[in-house]
């Protein structure tokens, strides 16, 4: 299936979600229940919208997992980062990149989304 993403009905870690400027914020889409899964799953970063990074900025997407829906979650040690050599303009529905959920996690999942950029612009999935 290469460049085409299955896509599990409604189950979205963020959704349409802005771009955060210079900061961290929680994927819009909430936790997901996720374990058991033999590390057959990848989560792919979706342009939703045109996505624009400035040059030498980057992006880091953070998995969270946890026991239970509305406990605390900690960080996972794999994580997606990406650094832009220049100014860079995504097309909407091109990939951004792709991490693979660990076999490892706990029941339930959700990410993290950062940025460095002062001024990025469009939104993901």
């Amino acid at each position: 299936m290469y460049k085409n993403i299955l896509r599990v009905n409604g189950e979205y870690l963020a959704k349409a979600q802005a771009v955060p400027v210079n900061t961290s914020a929680p994927g819009n889409g909430g936790p997901i229940r996720a374990h058991n899964t033999q590390g057959a799953l990848e989560l792919a970063i979706v342009a939703a919208t045109q996505v624009g990074f400035s040059s030498g900025k980057s992006l880091t997407v953070t998995v969270q997992d946890c026991d239970t829906q509305n406990g605390s979650y900690a960080d996972v040690p794999v994580l997606f980062k990406k650094t832009f050599a220049g100014a860079t303009t995504i097309k909407a529905g091109e990939v951004i990149g792709v991490l693979p959920l660990a076999s490892d996690v706990r029941p339930f999942v959700k990410v993290k989304l950062t940025t460095d950029d002062t001024a990025p612009t469009g939104t993901v999935d």
